[in-house]
């Protein structure tokens, strides 16, 4: 399922896991991440269950690398390493890609697991609150729901039927696969916080800067996070190239 350009070890590592989700800000954020703090790619990840494309390096436009589906990428003596994710997941196969997924996490003793997702605004009831929210499994509360408290971050509220197993729980409309892996590497006991940002479809750039202000309070990942934000040249053309001067 992965195949490493190099030996790298994992242990201790965090490990950032962005969901196809509304917007995609998930993986603008680690767009942003790995251009900003020029992290280094290590490995691609592959699986019946990926979408299968590939393109040009996102991040070097004098670069004669290949880009594909599913690739990791390391900060280079850091301590932190995010997945990109940049294809749809079929469906019918997404519950055994989640389940090797997991599998993969637990054998190289990763820290702890960041998951990034979005959910549709309208379904954010109370509008003068925080548009974040997070959700943390007993492992992580143990260790830190102090630091939660004291970043004043806002958990996510849980459904009205408090006896619904932990699967169910919460529920996140637009929020692509986070929920389950979620559960999934819960009932592992590995430590993962999720974070949620309530947006809608259109142009989320803002939205993805949010969520990596929003990480970078948790982990402290820049020195100085307003001067190195790096978009990538993969970005000069989001919404497509101007339109064609034959049309007037």
């Amino acid at each position: 399922m992965i195949r490493l350009f190099k030996e790298v070890d994992f242990k201790d590592k965090y490990l950032i896991i962005p969901s196809v989700s509304v917007g995609n800000i998930g993986q603008l954020a680690i767009d942003l991440l790995i251009s900003s703090l020029q992290l280094e790619k290590i490995g691609t990840v592959w699986s019946t269950a990926l979408i299968p494309i590939i393109g040009t390096d996102p991040y070097n436009t004098n670069s004669d690398l290949l880009s594909t589906a599913c690739e990791l990428y390391s900060s280079p003596g850091g301590n932190f390493v995010v997945l990109q994710i940049r294809s749809g997941i079929e469906k019918k196969y997404a519950k055994v890609f989640l389940s090797n997924l997991c599998e993969l996490i637990q054998e190289h003793k990763f820290r702890e697991v960041i998951l990034l997702t979005s959910c549709f605004a309208f379904e954010k009831h109370n509008i003068q609150s925080s548009p974040f929210r997070y959700i943390a499994n007993e492992q992580m509360l143990s260790e830190h729901s102090d630091k939660f408290q004291s970043l004043g971050w806002v958990a996510l509220e849980k459904n009205a039927d408090n006896s619904a197993n932990d699967a169910a729980l919460y529920t996140i409309n637009g929020g692509g696969f986070a929920l389950k892996l979620f559960h999934e590497l819960t009932c592992r006991k590995i430590k993962t916080l999720l974070i949620m940002k309530y947006c809608s479809e259109g142009d989320n750039v803002p939205d993805s800067l949010d969520i990596v202000k929003y990480l970078d309070d948790y982990l402290r990942m820049f020195d100085n996070l307003n001067q190195q934000i790096t978009f990538p040249p993969s970005w000069d053309l989001l919404f497509g190239g101007p339109p064609p001067i034959g049309i007037y």
